[in-house]
């Protein structure tokens, strides 16, 4: 999994982005990734999504 995370990251980073971790022994790990929408792209700036 190492390697896939380490690939996310690199691609995430490319587009401007950043991916963050954090662990929550009730549920598990939670990812959170951040990328930039450029000006009147007409999306909502904060998106969620849960599996």
């Amino acid at each position: 999994m190492g390697m896939r995370l380490a690939l996310c990251r690199s691609i995430i980073a490319d587009h401007g982005g950043t991916i963050s971790a954090e662990n929550d022994e009730a549920i598990g790990a939670i990812f959170t990734v951040t990328l930039p929408v450029p000006n009147g792209g007409g999306i909502p700036p904060q998106v969620q999504v849960t599996r």
